[in-house]
């Protein structure tokens, strides 16, 4: 019994994501798929289970080339995909899932403004189960999922507070359906947990330098950035605003003496010079007295 195109394109794709740890062999199963569904025999045949397996089949190439490192041939697969679910009315979970792909791929690339888009996008799709009594598995993983997602990329975009919102509402439909002790339930609380902290800390900064402003001591019009001083009367020495150095008179000071003790130091030019340099003062000392002597003889 000949193998139906459906059947031939779902082995493949199965054989592709099996084989994920010998990549080229992963390739080659789901270039296959492909070629057989954009074939022209079947082109023409846009029946919703044709573009069903077009949409799983570059899905799973996205998925492979993330796994190769080549964030934007995944990218440009999943909006291929995206394109091809909503040309199908595919289920709003189908086309959430996929936008929640593109959501991980944009975090990768550093473009977390369009992830946020994207985790909202998804959100949106899956707005319409949130009031179901009873929610399918892959529904209530999409909507954690996103949640989660959306709480990590208003983190990196330093909102916090949306990122808390994000976690919260996350974490209450995994407490409810998936058990506390799911992994995503515990990702979830160490996140809230984690921006609760953050949050906290940075308040405290926040009230700790607006105490220090409005403190007596420091508020002051003799260090405020602006003044309407003269800076010459906030700066007498004329230093430069920033320089730490000592004013010139100082500096001064400090050289004559450094230079006074370098002509103290027993070093080799100064003692073959200190004899003349004590005879020169002695010879200074005699004829001070000698004037003196002089100056009382015509006294008397």
């Amino acid at each position: 019994m000949e193998e139906t195109l459906e059947a031939k394109v779902l082995r493949l794709n199965c054989q592709a994501m099996n084989s994920l740890e010998i990549p080229k062999r992963a390739l080659k199963f789901l270039q296959e798929a492909e070629r057989l569904l954009l074939d022209e025999d079947t082109a023409d045949e846009k029946n919703k289970d044709r573009l069903s397996l077009l949409s799983v089949t570059f899905n799973n190439l996205a998925c492979y080339y993330k796994s190769v490192k080549q964030p934007n041939v995944s990218l440009f697969y999943l909006n291929q995909a995206l394109k091809v679910e909503t040309e199908s009315f595919a289920e709003p979970s189908d086309i959430a899932s996929t936008h929640l792909n593109i959501c991980a791929i944009y975090s990768q690339l550093g473009k977390h403004q369009l992830a946020v888009e994207s985790a909202l996008s998804a959100l949106n799709f899956l707005q319409g189960y949130e009031n179901e009594e009873t929610l399918p598995e892959n529904v209530i993983n999409s909507l954690v999922v996103a949640y989660f997602n959306l709480g990590v990329e208003y983190e990196y975009l330093r909102k916090f507070q949306q990122s808390k919102d994000s976690y919260s509402k996350g974490r209450k439909y995994a407490e409810e359906y998936l058990g506390p002790s799911n992994t995503m339930t515990v990702k979830l609380n160490e996140s809230l947990k984690n921006v609760n902290d953050h949050t906290e800390s940075l308040n405290s900064f926040i009230n700790s330098r607006r105490e220090l402003r409005n403190h007596p001591k420091y508020n002051s019009q003799s260090i405020s950035p602006t003044t309407t001083h003269p800076i010459s009367e906030l700066n007498p020495y004329k230093i430069k605003i920033g320089d730490i150095r000592l004013p010139s008179i100082h500096n001064k000071g400090k050289k004559r003496h450094k230079a006074q003790r370098a002509s103290l130091e027993p070093t080799e030019r100064n003692i073959e010079n200190r004899g003349s340099i004590i005879e020169s003062g002695i010879n200074g000392t005699r004829k001070f007295l000698n004037a003196v002597d002089r100056l009382k003889a015509l006294m008397s």
